[in-house]
């Protein structure tokens, strides 16, 4: 029985064009994954069981809780108030909200199932600790995306213009000074709850 030698300049060559296609069908498939949630973003916005939640909390403490902004009625007293870790938003606001996200120029991965808003802190993703976290999350599935935080600042304040209930954004922006960033007329003592909230 005869063997077949290859010669090591075609054994490389084969190596290369093996190892090459690796990163070009990730990239397709990344592709394919941002595609699916800009989509996504906007056919979801009218779903009522929509949330969104932002986390990233640099100490590995629990120090930043996660922010879950999460649809209301214009009429709801709990409007624009924060509650624990949830700030109520009109389905307008949630709206605008997912704009800016579309917007933002995010890696995002998307699921068919749906990733819990509020998983208890033991269960809050890891990575978080090093980079912030943006969740989208309905009945219908799931976009998640991670992103540097020398992003963070710049990205938030983009979200701002997305706030018409005043409070809503007050606590927002409360939310992004305790992570450093720096806001322009921003006053901590305007909406200041003594009890924590």
């Amino acid at each position: 029985m005869m063997k077949t030698i290859l010669a090591p300049s075609l054994l490389l060559a084969l190596a290369t064009l093996v190892v090459g296609t690796i990163p070009v069908r990730q990239l397709a498939q990344n592709e394919k994954q941002q595609q699916d949630c800009k989509k996504r973003l906007t056919e979801w916005k009218n779903e009522e069981d929509l949330g969104i939640r932002i986390f990233y909390s640099p100490q590995a403490l629990m120090a930043h809780y996660p922010r879950v902004f999460l649809p209301m009625s214009p009429l709801d007293q709990r409007l624009g108030v924060l509650d624990r870790e949830v700030i109520g938003v009109t389905p307008t606001e949630l709206r605008a909200l997912l704009q800016k996200l579309a917007d933002a120029n995010l890696d995002w991965r998307s699921y068919d199932h749906t990733i819990p808003l509020f998983p208890g802190d033991a269960n809050l993703p890891r990575e978080g600790f090093r980079r912030v976290q943006f969740l989208v999350s309905c009945g219908k599935g799931s976009c998640e995306a991670y992103m540097d935080p020398s992003r963070l600042c710049d990205v938030l304040a983009t979200f701002d213009s997305a706030f018409t209930t005043p409070k809503g954004l007050w606590y927002f922006q409360t939310y992004r000074v305790n992570l450093g960033c720096k806001i322009t007329g921003y006053d901590p003592q305007k909406y200041h709850d003594p009890t924590g909230y």
